[in-house]
């Protein structure tokens, strides 16, 4: 199970520090001096808290704008010196500035890329619990074998449930790592959870009608 979790952890801090947006050459400016019309949509009707701004350019273009993205305040006002990284799709990839280059790159790749966000959270917490474990493992086994391990601190391993739990998590990793990015794309929300939802089915009945076929031996 550790070697499991320190794995995920591992392929989650490989995602993020691998995985890049679209190259500059992918990509076109859009300048805040040529959008035509800027709209403030509240979070809700009831609510006058912003949370999207629509970019309208002359040419009936919009960009979706959030209103916790960086420089959020500079699009509202349409200030001239700024404007936006736009891949074909109208997708935000970062913020340019005259004179001062492109901003806040790193953080649209880790918005837009789910397995990065993903990677960087996720990967940290389950690599060191996976770290842990194993850690627990060789230092309580090197216990045990040098006969210093007390009989009180040996709690009894079910290893059928960690068989059928530990598949469980591998196989959300795998979502995450890879099923979820390659169709997050093209799939709705509803879609990835039922994915998920009717392979882990899938997978813990096959493996509990597994054992109740095999039982184990006294």
């Amino acid at each position: 199970m550790g070697l499991v979790l320190l794995a995920g952890g591992l392929y989650g801090g490989y995602n993020y520090f691998h995985l890049r947006g679209p190259p500059l050459a992918e990509l076109h400016e859009l300048k805040l001096q040529d959008v035509s019309s800027v709209v403030a949509e509240n979070e809700m009707p009831a609510s006058k808290r912003i949370d999207i701004i629509w970019l309208t350019t002359s040419n009936g273009g919009k960009i979706r704008y959030r209103n916790r993205f960086p420089y959020a305040n500079e699009m509202l006002r349409l200030d001239p010196h700024f404007g936006l990284l736009l891949d074909k799709s109208n997708r935000v990839w970062g913020v340019t500035r005259s004179p001062g280059g492109i901003l806040a790159r790193g953080y649209f790749e880790d918005y837009n890329i789910e397995a990065k966000s993903v990677g960087k959270i996720c990967g940290a917490f389950v690599g060191s619990i996976g770290a842990w474990l194993l850690f627990a493992f060789f230092y309580n086994e090197r216990r045990f074998r040098a006969g210093t391990l007390p009989m009180k601190e040996m709690l009894p391993i079910r290893t059928r449930q960690m068989i059928l739990f530990g598949s469980l998590a591998g196989y959300l990793m795998l979502c995450s790592g890879v099923i979820y990015p390659l169709l997050g794309g093209t799939l709705p929300g509803w879609a990835l959870v039922l994915i998920w939802v009717l392979g882990a089915g899938f997978i813990g009945n096959g493996i509990v009608a597994y054992f109740r076929k095999h039982p184990p031996r006294q």
